[in-house]
């Protein structure tokens, strides 16, 4: 299908939904550099950074369009909530909110996400024992670090759902209730990050400082979860903390977790740079990646430390079969790619050497960097108080890659490497690609078609003093730096074919607009095609009428974005905050085996708490033990 590219479309937003702009849409090429500049544009929206901070039930209303009579299921995705001390809104305070498509209704049933810190951090906020900002996370001096666990969903087999997070261990949750059942892994199985930090004494915490994957896998057909446990040594004025290491974790669903300590081909230990924001499994492998966040730790001990993220990508691989029950080592093969690649997924299928990878990146993005009191925007301008929290702006426009990668057996002494590789352009809206979405993103196919994502675009208003120094001298440049938007480029949602290895669809959103959390749904009663279903995606802005808070769901035909979305709907009261990752049940039901599987905090967080004073004691007695 050709591509209907709507680009600046977002100067005629009073006709933004028409049919008739869907094929009129206005191209960059046709407007003069002259008319561009003294066009007026809408500044980005704080909407996100403003959510309702709380549990909600609504029935939403259709505001245009009309609702498909084959939406079916549950679509769950991801809010991060701006908290009073105001941290990366990545890594704020979690929301689940649920969407129900059932007797041409869309109902939304929100709840906090209420893991053990997280309930602390609520309970002891406003009083000296709260918890408080350090860099990108918030630490209790005698409790530790609040886990939020507000950044992706896992399906852990039939309808059991987890959670999972960058800074902290995964949970599961009732999907029912939205309630938050129990850790995945007790405290013991998972090895803390930074024993001991300046004033912190670490190891009297209950809540441990651990890092992990906030995409973790669920293997559907071999019944297998697999995550990642990690940490980065860091060396600061005040000493070197940390001590490196890489784990691979893999959990039956109802036993102890098994963790084996990576190593690369000559029996050394791996080291992390960065983060391991994603793993990828495939039949015979599984794709470990140290993606480019550059998580600055000295930031909890009060520095204000800035550095870029690294530049290139290292990904390392496991053959599934060398996860013996009776070692605790796994050797690993590795290669590394230009530019950052911050997601990426793999074909279920492949054989024992070579597999497919397909990704995006967002280069000279730090996706650990947010506006920060007292930045200024590169025009010197102070910026806007109301956006602190929101993340800072791209540096350079990025796309999709397509790698062919052929992985050796470890014990022969040889890395892997990429026998093909495609980059494919995103056409103008590739700054800032986040979050994408396919078809049963409850796991993947054996080989993806279509790949649907959602960009944030570029925006002036977001683009600092401080993270122009840091990236300006990105070294895989794409634009140059005199060549950089000085006017906003919008959100879009593309699709990318995988097959024809081509952004074959692609729609702009209007002037104010944000796109995000894209989900595909499939139809009921529909074919087993790829692209068959909608597409659901949180569109934000800062217009507000009687029926519409600026917030709203756009549901788009899967085979066709181009066209635009089909139906807005939304509520007065409908205010989520920064989205992020979705998923998909298609019924909501209580696996038996679910049951089975319950961590207790009493004998998980005892010990610690044991060393705490009487008031601390009170709240873990009152509050966390009854419950978990």
């Amino acid at each position: 299908m050709k591509t209907k590219l709507l680009s600046r479309r977002h100067c005629i937003k009073a006709l933004a939904f028409s049919p008739f702009i869907a094929k009129q849409g206005l191209s960059q090429s046709q407007i003069s550099k002259r008319q561009l500049k003294e066009m007026q544009f809408k500044p980005f929206p704080i909407a996100p950074c403003f959510a309702y901070y709380g549990d909600q039930d609504l029935i939403l209303q259709t505001l245009e369009g009309e609702l498909p009579r084959d939406l079916i299921g549950s679509a769950f995705i991801m809010e991060s909530l701006n908290t009073p001390e105001k941290v990366n809104l990545a890594a704020a305070r979690g929301a689940i909110a649920r969407y129900d498509f059932q007797d041409q209704t869309v109902q939304l049933k929100k709840r906090l996400i209420q893991t053990p810190s997280a309930i602390a951090f609520d309970h002891f906020q406003g009083t000296r024992d709260r918890f408080k900002k350090h860099g990108f996370a918030y630490i209790q001096s005698s409790l530790g670090p609040a886990n939020f666990c507000n950044t992706n969903f896992v399906s852990i087999g039939g309808n059991r759902l987890g959670i999972s997070y960058d800074a902290g261990r995964p949970f599961e949750i009732d999907p029912q209730t939205l309630e938050v059942r129990t850790p995945i892994g007790g405290n013991h199985e998972w090895r803390s990050a930074l024993p001991k930090i300046a004033g912190f004494v670490s190891r009297k915490w209950p809540f441990k400082l651990l890092r992990a994957t906030a995409h973790p896998y669920f293997d559907q057909q071999t019944g297998e979860f697999f995550s990642v446990n990690f940490d980065t040594s860091i060396n600061t004025a005040l000493g070197t903390f940390g001590s490196t290491f890489l784990n691979i974790m893999k959990w039956d669903g109802k036993t102890d977790i098994k963790a084996w300590q990576v190593l690369d081909i000559k029996g050394k230990p791996i080291r992390i740079k960065e983060a391991v924001h994603s793993i990828c499994i495939t039949r015979h492998h599984i794709i470990i990646i140290d993606t480019p966040f550059s998580l600055e730790i000295e930031q909890l001990l009060g520095s204000k430390v800035h550095r870029a993220p690294a530049s290139r990508t290292p990904f390392y691989i496991i053959k599934r079969r060398d996860l013996n029950v009776n070692t605790d080592k796994v050797l690993a093969t590795q290669f590394t790619l230009n530019k950052e690649w911050e997601h990426v997924v793999a074909d279920y299928e492949d054989d024992e050497q070579i597999f497919r990878l397909i990704g995006a990146s967002s280069p000279a993005t730090d996706f650990s960097e947010s506006l920060l009191e007292g930045d200024r925007l590169k025009n010197g301008e102070p910026i806007n108080p109301d956006l602190i929290g929101m993340l800072a702006a791209p540096m350079d426009e990025g796309g999709y890659g397509i790698f062919h990668v052929a992985a050796p057996d470890p014990a022969n002494q040889a890395d892997a490497s990429v026998i093909q590789s495609q980059q494919i352009e995103a056409q103008d809206r590739g700054w800032l690609i986040a979050l994408m979405s396919w078809r049963g993103n409850n796991g993947t196919p054996n080989r993806f078609e279509y790949m649907y994502w959602t960009s944030f675009g570029f925006h002036p208003d977001l683009l600092t003093k401080r993270i122009y120094r840091t990236l300006k001298d990105y070294p895989f440049r794409k634009t140059p730096l005199d060549q950089m938007p000085t006017s906003p480029i919008p959100s879009a949602l593309q699709r990318l074919d995988t097959t024809s290895a081509v952004v074959d669809q692609s729609w702009d959103a209007p002037d104010g607009w944000i796109l995000a959390s894209p989900q595909f749904i499939p139809r009921k009663h529909g074919s087993s095609r790829q692209d068959d279903g909608y597409i659901i995606v949180i569109a934000s802005s800062d217009e507000i009428s009687e029926q519409s808070s600026g917030r709203e769901l756009w549901i788009f035909a899967a085979d066709d974005i181009a066209r635009g979305p089909l139906c807005r709907l939304g509520h007065k009261e409908l205010k989520p905050g920064f989205t992020l990752h979705s998923t998909w049940l298609s019924a909501l039901t209580t696996s038996p085996d679910e049951k089975s599987y319950k961590i207790s905090a009493k004998d998980d967080f005892g010990e610690e708490v044991g060393q705490q004073k009487r008031s601390i004691r009170d709240f873990f007695e009152k509050e966390i033990y009854p419950r978990f």
